[in-house]
């Protein structure tokens, strides 16, 4: 369960947090193995790798919806000064308008009926636990129904969408997309890269010169052309298709610092983390775009695998609803 659960929580968490959750299991009891522990702390299912993969897919499905994202709030408390001596001021606060405020708060997170009645149970009559996966009804939120209005400090995108105002950090965005490009083109067989009509020269230490082995593999097969060019030099011939020259060059450079310690070729989650901290040469917080760049950076994040958070955990998305617009400008 825990490995379920961790799974389904992949890069949509920060490195070294941990989520916690209530799950409620209904199956037959003689798929248990209760005699296990001698104080019944402890029970095995009889098909543990199905229940694990199954609970991984229900998750998952629930964290792809609109109720996933982040919501911003606004807790609105009375303060009220008593005195005209600045050191003896009170703070007072309106009990009523606190109460009032967590109703609404309470209301607005509440699990719609819909979804409490949505029960997600593994079939008793099944072999194993995969078939419960097309019971997963919710529905996954359509990033590509997002209407793109502007951008804010050149940092965060604003869209709307029905009565939900939304914030998209646009590096996070980037960077998500970035890298299931680059894990998509890693493990693809056909590479789609274009020649460069000047190459470039990287620089590189002796110590990576000494471990290129086991680096420069997983860079051909990112759909980089890269080759020695004297001592510790290498030049650069071809590139990945959705890469800029700019783009290339941070990546390789960033790529050669996180690969220093050197890796075996066959070591995917090593390669998947230097991959993932080499994202540095995503698009930036203060990058100016215009409205059709990011309107291309919205449908690009619409096709990503998970959307919600960039590869190291943060979100990409934070919503606030019209009610709580509302309340702030005190029309309810």
């Amino acid at each position: 369960i825990d490995n379920a659960l961790a799974e389904a929580y992949k890069e949509k968490i920060a490195e070294g947090r941990y989520p916690a959750a209530f799950i409620f299991l209904e199956t037959d009891p003689r798929r248990l193995d209760v005699n296990i522990h001698p104080n019944k702390k402890e029970i095995r299912f009889d098909d543990e790798q199905g229940l694990t993969r199954q609970l991984s897919q229900v998750i998952s499905a629930h964290l792809r919806t609109p109720e996933a994202i982040p919501l911003i709030r606004k807790t609105l408390v009375g303060i009220d000064s008593r005195s005209e001596d600045q050191s003896s001021r009170q703070i007072v606060v309106d009990i009523n308008k606190l109460f009032e405020t967590k109703r609404l708060e309470k209301s607005e997170t509440a699990i719609s009926q819909e979804h409490r009645e949505t029960i997600h149970r593994v079939s008793e009559t099944s072999s194993d636990y995969g078939e419960a996966a097309d019971e997963i009804t919710e529905q996954p939120f359509k990033i590509g129904n997002l209407k793109v209005t502007g951008s804010l400090f050149n940092t965060y995108i604003t869209a709307v969408e029905s009565d939900y105002f939304y914030l998209i950090d646009q590096h996070a965005a980037h960077e998500r997309i970035f890298y299931e490009k680059l894990i998509h083109e890693y493990g693809s067989s056909l590479k789609h890269s274009q020649k460069l009509l000047s190459p470039y020269i990287v620089e590189a230490t002796y110590g990576d010169k000494a471990n290129e082995p086991s680096w420069i593999g997983p860079l051909l097969d990112i759909g980089f052309e890269i080759e020695p060019f004297g001592m510790k030099s290498y030049i650069v011939k071809s590139v990945p298709l959705f890469m800029t020259l700019q783009e290339s060059r941070e990546f390789v450079s960033d790529y050669l610092d996180n690969a220093a310690e050197g890796m075996a070729p066959d070591d995917s989650k090593r390669i998947d983390k230097i991959i993932m901290n080499a994202c540095k040469s995503a698009v930036k917080a203060h990058d100016a775009l215009d409205l059709k760049e990011m309107k291309q950076l919205v449908k690009d994040l619409s096709e990503a695998g998970q959307p919600y958070t960039c590869p190291h955990g943060r979100p990409v998305f934070l919503r606030l609803s019209r009610h709580e617009i509302e309340k702030m400008f005190k029309r309810l």
